[in-house]
């Protein structure tokens, strides 16, 4: 029976989304799957994101070898927000 988010109880909705981004922080997702894409790709990750780790943009690099893979300083998870002026500037580069 699916229960309403609303009726689930607050620390236990924290739980589950601490655990899920406990998971996401330490695996890069399905290999594979993502080396099928036939787009090109770039990387763009900020150097203090404690959400997604930055090993985990290493581990997507040797997934697309030949994709840049941009480091930005003093940004955490967001950096569209964080350093906007150095993200578009990275896009720009990447592109």
């Amino acid at each position: 029976e699916r229960r309403a988010l609303a009726s689930v109880p607050f620390t236990a909705f924290l739980n589950g989304g601490a655990r899920c981004l406990a998971e996401m922080s330490r695996s890069v997702p399905d290999a594979a799957r993502l080396a099928s894409l036939s787009c090109p790709v770039g990387l763009l990750w900020g150097r203090e994101d404690r959400v997604i780790l930055p090993d985990v943009a290493e581990g997507l690099k040797a997934v697309w070898p030949g994709a840049p893979l941009a480091f930005l300083e003093g940004s955490g998870h967001c950096p569209q927000m964080e350093v906007p002026e150095a993200f578009v500037t990275a896009l720009k580069t990447t592109l």
